[in-house]
């Protein structure tokens, strides 16, 4: 990657703006709307680009493992009301999955019901 890549990444990630960051940079104001789409289409800016954003995303959004574990701290803590102990024990139940209703069917099933519907069906088309 260029030292103006470089730099235009730098320049990019303060409000988003290609033409901005281009001219910034040092491209002609008239060339720097195409220089910085041509710029954003580059696979080593667009991996650095899309790098850098994954790390922002991870250091705003919560993981579950992370919220997880604070309900988990929150359930445990005697201090706590007991409401907001049930209740973290109810986020952390439903993280897990332990609240879900597993209904199991049959392929055989769906075809004897979609039989049945024709069936139906065609008596009333007949009448």
């Amino acid at each position: 990657m260029t030292n103006k890549q470089e730099l235009f990444i730098l320049e990019y990630q303060k409000d988003f703006n290609a033409t901005r960051a281009a001219v910034a940079v040092g491209y002609s104001p008239k060339t720097a709307y195409s220089q910085g789409q041509r710029l954003l289409k580059d696979p080593d800016v667009k991996e650095a680009l899309e790098a850098d954003l994954t790390a922002r995303r991870s250091e705003l959004i919560a993981s579950r493992e992370q919220r997880q574990r604070l309900w988990t701290e929150i359930m445990y803590d005697t201090e706590q009301s007991t409401r907001d102990r049930l209740r973290a024990s109810e986020l952390l139940g439903k993280s897990c999955g332990d609240f879900i209703d597993r209904i199991e069917t049959r392929g055989e099933a769906v075809l004897d019901i979609r039989a049945q519907i024709r069936s139906v069906l065609l008596e009333q088309l007949k009448n």
